[in-house]
């Protein structure tokens, strides 16, 4: 029967210490960052340069210094701030400027991530990235469940869940005989994965 309520993780930074693939429930895999960690260059992202990269590019093209300008709405339209001497009319060149400079300049990445809670906060591990340079340190890339290797690493974790549980310190271990596998369990709050697998 295939299982499409877990998936496999792979660990593309496996050491002798560390798991070489967990499972984690399908619906923990997202779009989006549940911690709000985000690659993309908009004015939506805190974190990176587009609103500042922005208003050196109005500077430029309208010579007025944009300490005078700030973004409000859901539409990030411009205004003027108060005692500024920006008329009504270069406010709204301003803007339309500003909205080709959007346009024409930010980008919205797709990712992927495992979103999941440690008991206190979000957490957000990327999986897949547009952006290439996030892909360099990713830690865990999504198998697909028809894979083989997804197929027999899910196979294993379904004969280790029909197997009696002997737990020490918090983790119960099964070594499976048809793959060699070692699932790993935890009792753990905030763990994370559903189980390890070494």
């Amino acid at each position: 029967m295939k299982r499409d309520d877990i998936v496999v993780l792979e660990n593309l930074q496996h050491e002798d210490d560390q798991p070489r693939f967990i499972i984690v429930l399908a619906k923990e895999i997202e779009n989006y960052a549940a911690d709000g960690s985000s690659y993309d260059y908009s004015l939506e992202n805190n974190e990176c340069q587009c609103e500042y990269d922005m208003m050196k590019a109005i500077e430029k093209k309208f010579g007025i210094n944009s300490a005078e300008l700030s973004l409000y709405g859901e539409d990030n339209e411009l205004e003027a701030c108060l005692d500024s001497e920006i008329s009504d009319e270069l406010l709204a060149e301003i803007n339309k400027f500003a909205k080709g400079w959007r346009k024409e300049n930010e980008w919205f990445d797709n990712p992927l991530y495992w979103n999941y809670y440690d008991n206190s906060n979000y957490k957000s591990i990327l999986l897949h990235s547009e952006a290439e340079d996030a892909n360099n340190n990713r830690q865990f890339d999504l198998l697909d469940n028809d894979d083989v290797t997804a197929k027999a690493v899910i196979a294993a974790y379904d004969r280790a869940e029909d197997a009696p549980r002997n737990w020490e310190n918090g983790f119960s271990t099964f070594i499976d005989e048809e793959t060699g596998y070692e699932i790993r369990f935890s009792q753990w709050s905030g763990h994370g994965s559903m189980a390890d697998v070494y």
